[in-house]
């Protein structure tokens, strides 16, 4: 069964692990994070699958 998943994280943490492996194993995922695509590719992760979110600061 495949799945749809996203996975958001404010940095990388075990997230980028987690999101390659879901993806290798056939699950739709999208991952939102504050890391530039360029960074998530060298993570193993296509940047079709990731999304780069800005930083909104309230100050």
């Amino acid at each position: 069964m495949k799945l749809k998943i996203a996975v958001v994280v404010h940095g990388r943490f075990h997230a980028f692990d987690l999101a390659r492996e879901l993806i290798e194993q056939g699950n739709e995922v999208t991952l939102f994070t504050n890391y530039p695509k360029k960074i998530v590719e060298k993570f193993g992760i296509n940047k079709k699958y990731g999304s780069s979110v800005p930083v909104m600061l309230n100050y």
